[in-house]
């Protein structure tokens, strides 16, 4: 763990800046931040998420190598809305989860849009139903406990894949 910053949401707190915020201070190694205007925080409390919000992270004094980015949900299931990963190097959108935690892995090189200290950032949008129906969906268990899926669907609209996920 080099450095890490907490997002508090509720609805006593306001968005702009407050008691309820710390302001980042520096280190001597790589330096973790939320960006707000021209300001850095280690801790932004906000009112609520919504659609179309952005957290926007500074990540400063880093070296060539390789990082991972944790982002650890607590509570955040009722505010309806979805959360992706923008990275502006490599223009990637990776899905965050609002229940459990999500490892992202990144590299850093001796290119200037890889050590781009605002490369970072989270994007809220709103829950939307899926674009298909599925009509009928099977699970068989194997011998060797795995899980065969079959699924027959329609009113596919932009689909290029499936991603099955499981929990216990």
């Amino acid at each position: 763990l080099y450095d890490g910053v907490l997002n508090v949401f509720d609805a006593a707190y306001t968005n702009g800046q407050d008691m309820m915020d710390a302001v980042k201070l520096g280190n001597t190694n790589e330096n973790l931040s939320i960006r707000k205007s021209d300001k850095y925080y280690a801790i932004e409390s906000r009112s609520g998420i919504s659609e179309n919000d952005t957290i926007q992270f500074r990540l400063g004094q880093i070296r060539v190598t390789n990082y991972r980015y944790e982002f650890i949900p607590q509570r955040l299931t009722s505010y309806n809305v979805q959360a992706f990963l923008e990275d502006s190097y490599l223009n990637t959108r990776v899905p965050v989860s609002m229940t459990d935690t999500t490892r992202v892995d990144f590299s850093i090189s001796n290119i200037p849009g890889s050590y781009n200290p605002d490369r970072f950032r989270i994007v809220f949008s709103s829950l939307r139903p899926l674009p298909v129906t599925i009509s009928t969906l099977t699970a068989n268990r194997n011998k060797d406990a795995s899980v065969n899926l079959s699924w027959r669907s329609y009113n596919e609209i932009a689909i290029r894949t499936y991603q099955i996920e499981s929990s216990v």
